[in-house]
């Protein structure tokens, strides 16, 4: 819970300088030099903030003992197998989807 404290904290400090960055850029509208580190510093920020965001949202998720296991999920057509297909379109959509964020992301190779 520690971790999730903190990491709002962290965020909102971002989010906090983001638009202190925007506004700095808004007003350096002649000067083309404070212009461009502005543009520098949002990116480098911007960076930050998806990584504490991506930290803060796998640290919300709820461990659970079954997740490090593997898990067979056997779906069967009913009356309507246009239902089941449905079904199983969306499902695999919604592991790659995780895969890409929890594993992917992280580099772990599987």
């Amino acid at each position: 819970m520690c971790q999730i404290v903190q990491s709002h904290a962290l965020l909102s400090l971002f989010y906090q300088e983001l638009g202190e960055v925007d506004l700095m850029m808004n007003d350096a509208r002649e000067d083309q030099d404070l212009k461009e580190l502005a543009k520098e510093e949002r990116t480098r920020i911007s960076q930050i903030v998806e990584d504490i965001e991506k930290t803060l949202f796998q640290s919300l998720i709820p461990k659970d003992i079954a997740d490090s296991g593997n898990a067979i999920l056997e779906i069967r057509a009913g009356t309507r197998q246009i239902h089941a297909c449905i079904l199983f379109v969306f499902l695999l959509c919604r592991y790659d989807y995780i895969h890409n964020i929890l594993i992917c992301d992280n580099g772990i190779e599987m």
